[in-house]
């Protein structure tokens, strides 16, 4: 590390996907020194990339895929947003993405549209296993509203299982 970090947070061991593994290693075999210590990417001379060099070179990488709007900073944006579109929890992209707070790793997060299709979609689904479970009988609904009736008079010390078989039985876990 050639200075400190920010904060402690800053300072981490990440996984990264297995679809990134053997680029990574094709990028080490032909770019980066053997030594343990040796920096991953490197200015022309093999020293530290400098913020000038890294703008002109992400800059041509914007350029051959045809997004010339990205900004570097977008890129954490994207892999906070992925990150919890994998179903992780607030905590797990703050460690991810070396943030000390959850108003920090809120602020790599966003909505997109088809997050927004597969919650509906989800919606869907939950509506549908809801009518595909069975109803209870019409005669156990009444048996359950008469228990609750007589609950609320305190004569029924059996409410709670009443209440309990007619929602089991209508739910299939019978």
């Amino acid at each position: 590390m050639l200075g400190e970090s920010k904060s402690d947070a800053g300072r981490r061991t990440v996984a990264i996907p297995r679809v990134l593994v053997s680029v990574l290693d094709d990028h080490l075999a032909r770019f980066v020194c053997p030594e343990a210590d040796a920096l991953v990417f490197v200015g022309d001379r093999g020293g530290p990339l400098e913020r000038s060099n890294w703008s002109a070179c992400f800059g041509l990488a914007r350029q051959a895929t045809g997004l010339e709007e990205l900004r570097f900073h977008d890129l954490r944006h994207f892999a906070g947003t992925m990150a919890a579109q994998t179903g992780a929890t607030t905590r797990e992209p703050m460690s991810r993405l070396g943030h000390s707070s959850p108003r920090a790793a809120l602020r790599y997060q966003h909505a997109t549209s088809e997050r927004d299709v597969a919650i509906a979609d989800g919606l869907d689904d939950l509506v549908a296993d809801a009518h595909r479970a069975p109803l209870a009988p019409v005669s156990e609904l009444a048996d359950y509203e008469r228990s609750e009736e007589r609950a609320e008079e305190g004569d029924d010390p059996s409410r709670t299982s009443a209440h309990e078989g007619a929602r089991m039985k209508r739910s299939g876990r019978n």
